[in-house]
């Protein structure tokens, strides 16, 4: 089973040109939509009566979740006349949706945590619109590429910009944006805004946490309903054991897999097996090798930004494995559990208290909650507390790094990209709720390792909608009571995970396959950098990249990874640039 996959050109304000009408691809399906708009789909189409179709997989908001494959008239109707309001109130899911108004302007909605990729560019009047670049009419023959200024940006933060991506002219829908086509005039806005969640400064009391149990369990319910065999990547952390405890409950088959290094720190054999055995499922275990890794190509082609982790290659050979060997229907991790469950390690609960008046004793117990989560002491966070206090209005909220950038082409990026729309900030929300939503967005935009064409679905079930509503109702002291992180979630699945997975407070990762790879590759990537398309382009500061290899010693700690995700955009870059 492949990912779902459209491809749709809508014209403005004359008929859509021929070329535009023929078929795509030999797997897509036309949708009659009218004759300015050439729609084309995988079999995972729900269509809105003769108005518009729904692409991907919707769920119903009722309990339990259900699996929408048809809607029945008056459903239809009250989507085509309530349009986006009934979407994103009714239902839930990873899906975009095309959708034709009595003026047949054409509307495409992106479901409010972009499950379902979207990416568009304009040619000559025509919106073409995709869930992935790299295929026609995406390609570099096609007159697609790099946009520098863009790029420059995304290395400083890759979660600063909004729709801009760093293909030039090609834009991303972003998650729980509408995309209106009309004559002579497109137009984006928001429908759904995590703020309309979040915890404000004077609300009604939070949810009980055995409601986002049901919640959680359910939205993983639905998902497994989906496929017959779903392949699931584990570490044996809370995130992954939640997915793994949501598919036990279920009907399907799973395939557990666990990705291991050979230092301390990423091998999490042991916790992983925990949890395969307490829920009676096989684990299978893949190593990181840097014989998976060539750090001179892109780390996933074809896409509108670079990955820039390289330990990713080896994930996506580990993938290739698993698909060798049995049908699987479906890929899911635990991404994004760290941000929905709001892993915050700073003195903003404090802050969150002191805005909402609480008492002295309760500022008091938040600060000791928090003083146990760091493993500080009360005289160091009161430090803290007092300099972000002082600050807070005027610091920079969302600092990036410009290490080895050069600073002019940032700004020059950073005047031409709009930034991304969660980023403004809500002068009724509490800083903690701001955060908890930022962290979110930063969870958000992995489109998967392989191409939709030829691979199934990735998910991230605590991505979806339920669970994110529900999660920033909460607000953030709640999240280390009793001086445990993330403890709303620890403390509603007590009774649902291993004792030792709730207790687990800490998790390995590929930290030290990225510094391996980087001493067995580091005058590789040092000639790669200092001879391409970056460091032409000015967004490479080439003196100190020439300060780089003359001592080893004094090489930063963190320089190796940021110098293999510069490598990874270099050779990304180089990848888009015309033959």
């Amino acid at each position: 089973m492949t990912a779902p996959r459209y491809f749709a050109a809508i014209a403005q304000d004359r008929p859509l040109p021929q070329h535009y009408a023929s078929q795509p691809d030999p797997a897509l399906n036309r949708v009659d939509l009218g004759e300015t708009v050439s729609l084309w789909t995988t079999d995972h189409l729900i269509k809105i009566g003769d108005r518009g179709a729904i692409i991907g997989h919707l769920f119903t908001r009722s309990v339990p979740s259900r699996r929408i494959s048809m809607l029945d008239r008056e459903t239809a109707r009250r989507i085509v006349e309530t349009g986006i309001d009934s979407l994103t109130t009714n239902f839930w899911g990873n899906y975009v949706v095309f959708l034709r108004d009595a003026d047949n302007n054409i509307t495409i909605i992106r479901d409010p945590l972009g499950g379902l990729p979207a990416y568009w560019r304009e040619d000559k009047g025509v919106i073409l619109i995709a869930p992935e670049v790299g295929a026609y009419p995406f390609r570099a023959i096609d007159g697609v590429t790099v946009e520098f200024s863009a790029l420059a940006v995304h290395l400083w933060d890759v979660h600063a910009a909004g729709q801009r991506t760093c293909l030039k002219g090609v834009n991303e829908l972003l998650p729980g944006h509408a995309l209106r086509v009309g004559q002579c005039i497109t137009s984006v806005r928001s429908i759904w805004m995590p703020w309309q969640y979040a915890r404000k400064a004077k609300t009604a009391p939070f949810p009980d946490p055995s409601a986002l149990t049901a919640t959680i369990l359910d939205v993983i319910s639905a998902w497994s309903g989906c496929f017959d065999t779903v392949a699931l990547g584990i570490s044996g952390g809370l995130d992954s054991s939640i997915v793994s405890a949501g598919l036990a409950r279920a009907d399907g088959a799973i395939r557990l897999y666990n990705m291991a290094w050979s230092d301390p720190e990423g091998d999490e054999r042991n916790a992983a097996q925990l949890v395969a055995d307490e829920y009676g499922a096989d684990l299978e275990i893949f190593h990181y090798d840097r014989r998976d890794v060539n750090i001179c190509a892109p780390n996933v082609p074809g896409t509108a930004r670079p990955f820039l982790a390289p330990y990713i290659q080896s994930i996506a050979k580990a993938h290739d494995k698993i698909l060798e060997t049995s049908s699987v229907d479906a890929m899911m991790d635990g991404d994004g559990g760290d941000a929905v469950f709001c892993l915050m390690q700073s003195v903003t609960p404090i802050i969150d208290r002191i805005a909402s008046r609480a008492s002295l004793s309760a500022i008091w117990t938040t600060a000791k909650d928090l003083a146990s989560v760091t493993n500080s002491d009360i005289f160091r966070i009161s430090r803290y507390l007092a300099a972000r206090m002082f600050k807070y209005p005027s610091r920079q909220s969302y600092p990036g790094d410009d290490t080895f950038l050069s600073r002019e082409q940032i700004d020059h990026g950073l005047s031409a990209v709009d930034s991304h729309p969660w980023r403004a900030r809500q002068v009724d929300l509490l800083p903690g709720s701001q955060a908890h939503i930022w962290m979110i967005r930063r969870a958000l935009g992995n489109d998967g390792f392989h191409s939709r064409r030829t691979h199934p679905p990735l998910i991230s079930p605590l991505l979806s909608q339920p669970v994110v509503e529900m999660c920033l109702a909460f607000p953030s002291w709640e999240w280390i009571a009793g001086g445990i992180d993330r403890s709303v979630i620890r403390r509603a699945l007590t009774d649902v995970l291993p004792a030792a997975i709730v207790k687990r407070r800490s998790k390995g990762g590929p930290s030290g396959f990225l510094n391996h790879l980087y001493w067995l590759n580091e005058s590789k990537i040092l000639a790669h950098l200092r001879s391409g398309v970056l460091a032409e382009a000015g967004v490479l500061d080439r003196e100190k990249l020439d300060q780089i290899g003359r001592n080893r010693n004094a090489i930063a700690p963190g320089t190796p990874r940021r110098l293999l995700s510069l490598v990874s955009a270099e050779s990304w870059a180089r990848h888009w640039m015309p033959a």
